[in-house]
């Protein structure tokens, strides 16, 4: 079993994460635009993988959360917004070639027709970082959070 790493990602880590997201996130591996939203949004995993299409706001680059006591609408920058419909595209061509039709419209599907865990998330921080600790979901959540602000997260 891989030692958990417990102390928060620097500034220069989390661009390694961002950088490797950007280039590996896909319907391919949707772990990896998880990551990218959490990243730019500091969302909970509990937030990311709940979220359906129609939460997010394209046109005005935002993304809608809601729990049992409110509703926010979080500002997202461009590009993760451009990835995230380059993604619904790619959803669309790979249910209409297997003739898949889903029963719900999470954003978070892949091309295998699975949401991604909060473990596959987690491979794929420590993947980014090339090493062999596991780094946790919350530990990149919190790390955005000590660098960006709790109430201010925005790019890093």
């Amino acid at each position: 079993m891989k030692k958990i790493r417990t102390s928060n990602l620097t500034k220069y880590e989390l661009e390694i994460i961002d950088n490797y997201a950007r280039v590996y996130g896909s319907l391919a591996n949707t772990a990896g635009l998880e990551v990218l939203l959490a990243l730019y949004t500091g969302m909970r995993f509990k937030e990311i993988s709940g979220l359906t299409w129609e939460d997010i706001d394209l046109v005005n680059n935002s993304v809608r959360i809601v729990s049992k006591v409110s509703t926010k609408k979080i500002p997202v920058d461009s590009m993760v917004m451009f990835k995230l419909e380059d993604l619904k595209k790619e959803q669309r061509i790979n249910y209409a070639k297997h003739g898949y039709v889903p029963e719900t419209n999470y954003v978070f599907i892949n091309k295998r027709m699975h949401r991604p865990t909060v473990v596959s998330l987690e491979k794929f921080i420590s993947d980014s970082l090339n090493t062999n600790q596991r780094v946790l979901f919350r530990t990149l959540r919190d790390s955005v959070k000590e660098i960006d602000g709790h109430e201010n997260i925005k790019r890093v």
